[in-house]
């Protein structure tokens, strides 16, 4: 048993097209993992081979593929476990964001890469909270990425050039878009394609609807009210056919063919006229991330604050979801609406794994929903959570942007020296030379990275700024009265996206923050009866609470880093707000209490 408990070597392999297989790339990729192996004495348990797999389009790592494959079953190997690559990009060459994802998931899963750059050039990546090995990962990363990006550019342009001059760079390729015709020249041959106005009025309108709240459902309802037909069958709208035009990259322009070389899509920009920018195009696609892609969302009373993973059991830290009664007919009210008391909300840990795990029970949905409106849309409160995005998120992220800056400044005058170095290429060695260049590929990577980090700070201070976090509490304010009115689906849907941009955690505690005994399992476990002296003295000594109504806490944080307790108490209805110390501040405490009632 000790044997199959230790760690193991897993050798990962991967090339991209059958002449690189040819090229003994199988056995050079193969040799350094049973290499790797014999040094350290590890028996190699596993080779994984992804043949003419892309590392740049992400395939080797998705389901599909070999390291996604690996990736789903990291449980399956013991920890301490070695993943032996030939360079880093074996394992990806996708942008470094989502390339570092992949790299992390399977270093926190336990398992070691080892990457050999070089015969005797081994780099291991054993932990993924170590910045000097983050950084040295991301620029490998960037490397890899900005190599593939270059090559796909190249190729794509050689493929647009092999379409000059043919039918007027139109390809005979599957259907067209319906809302798109073919642009007609000289001798009737075509030269493009031109917009049927008529239709992308329709497509405009959909994105102007959703941007406002209005779901895909809402949206048919609307196109079928003014006796707006589809434009292929003549019918009328539903939910899944405006999705689908709406998912349309072709919306933006784009095209995509299957290349005449390798059998590969390739993406044509401004192939076909823009209906909708690429900024409008990829908002609503945010929008649609944001609300889990609306089909979890309830068509009636859709809640605003489950289904966006920001509402956690204080308890276990499982998500909150929603839960209804299953009586249509008791829970419906005469409008077709769910009545209040049948909208709740459940611990999911509680819910899938039972009270072992968390014994939080279920609540009324209207009592959080009713809270946290009320608190936002509070004029003190408002100022308040406002005056402390002005006094320190915005300065933490200005003082880091300064620091950026300043780093650019000096990687930019590192670069001048580089350039002027090569300049006197021809009076150094070759081995300078070639110092010289990877220096200057390096810094050129760590410009482009700063400068991204840059626009990202800027954003977020944009996006947090005072500016924009009231006008977001001041929509909750002018919504307030709309949101509890039965079947205003509208309203909730707004409030779902701005609790998005502005919510990071709602913390909830069913029976209070002291609350760890059950009362009931704590009797089973002594073997006392339930209102036993020693049961009530045990919880007594413990400091905890029993299940109690009185005591249901929110603890809401945004996300500029303010945050409060919002205590519940629904058997009187009214609730206080505690503020929580934040470690390097002062204590303080404020209790406002108001009516939950409307």
């Amino acid at each position: 048993m000790e044997a199959a408990n230790s760690p193991q070597v897993i050798s990962y392999i991967r090339w991209s097209s059958g002449k690189q297989r040819r090229n003994t790339s199988l056995k050079r990729q193969e040799e350094l993992a049973v290499k790797y192996a014999e040094r350290h004495n590890m028996p190699l348990s596993k080779v994984i081979i992804d043949d003419g797999v892309s590392g740049f389009s992400g395939d080797n790592t998705s389901s599909k593929g070999g390291l996604g494959a690996f990736k789903e079953s990291l449980d399956q190997f013991p920890k301490g476990s070695v993943l032996v690559c030939e360079n880093i990009d074996r394992i990806s060459r996708m942008h470094p964001d989502d390339a570092y994802d992949v790299i992390r998931d399977i270093v926190k899963g336990g398992i070691k890469i080892v990457v050999y750059s070089g015969d005797d050039n081994v780099f291991e990546i054993k932990s993924h909270n170590d910045l000097g090995t983050i950084i040295k990962v991301i620029v490998e990363l960037e490397r890899a990425h900005s190599e593939s990006k270059s090559k796909s550019q190249r190729t794509s342009k050689a493929f647009h050039k092999m379409l000059e001059g043919y039918e007027g760079g139109i390809i005979k390729s599957g259907q067209e878009p319906s809302w798109v015709k073919r642009k007609l020249g000289e001798n009737n041959s075509p030269v493009g394609y031109t917009e049927i106005p008529e239709r992308t009025a329709v497509i405009r309108k959909m994105f102007q609807l959703y941007e406002g709240g209005n779901g895909a459902t809402l949206i048919a309802k609307a196109l079928n009210a003014e006796g707006l037909k589809t434009f292929s069958k003549n019918t009328d709208w539903s939910s899944s056919s405006v999705e689908a035009i709406m998912k349309s990259r072709s919306l933006m322009g784009e095209a995509k063919f299957k290349s005449m070389l390798n059998d590969k899509p390739f993406i044509f920009a401004d192939y076909y006229p823009v209906v909708i920018s690429k900024e409008q195009f990829e908002r609503c696609e945010n929008i649609r991330k944001n609300r889990h892609n609306s089909k979890g969302v309830s068509t009636r009373n859709p809640s605003f604050l489950t289904g966006l993973g920001i509402a956690k059991c204080g308890y276990c830290g499982s998500s909150y979801v929603s839960q209804q009664a299953s009586s249509k007919d008791k829970v419906l009210d005469k409008d077709g609406q769910i009545k209040d008391w049948a909208r709740r909300l459940r611990c999911q840990g509680q819910a899938s794994k039972g009270s072992t795990v968390c014994t939080a029970g279920t609540f009324k949905a209207s009592i959080l929903e009713r809270a946290v409106i009320k608190y936002c849309a509070d004029q003190v409160h408002m100022e308040e959570i406002i005056n402390y995005t002005q006094s320190n998120q915005e300065k933490e992220a200005l003082e880091q942007i300064a620091k950026y800056k300043k780093k650019l400044r000096e990687l930019n005058n590192q670069e001048d020296r580089l350039v002027d170095e090569l300049s006197f290429g021809a009076k150094i060695s070759k081995k300078a030379l070639e110092r010289i260049r990877t220096n200057l590929e390096n810094v050129s990577i760590s410009i482009d990275t700063t400068k991204t980090e840059i626009a990202r700070l800027e954003k977020e201070v944009t996006t947090s700024s005072p500016e924009t976090l009231r006008e977001h509490l001041q929509q909750i304010t002018a919504l307030q009265e709309s949101l509890m009115q039965s079947g205003d689906n509208e309203s909730r849907l707004k409030l779902r996206d701005i609790m998005m941009d502005i919510v990071e955690r709602i913390e909830i505690f069913r029976y209070g923050l002291g609350h760890k005994l059950d009362r009931k399992k704590l009797a089973e476990d002594t073997g006392l009866k339930i209102h036993h002296p020693t049961v009530k003295r045990i919880l007594d000594d413990s400091g905890v609470q029993c299940k109690t109504n009185k005591n249901l806490v929110f603890r809401i944080r945004f996300k500029n880093g303010h945050q409060k307790d919002i205590w519940t108490n629904t058997s009187a209805d009214f609730w206080t707000i505690k503020s929580i110390p934040i470690e390097g501040e002062s204590s303080t405490q404020s209790y406002l209490i108001h009516p939950l009632k409307w």
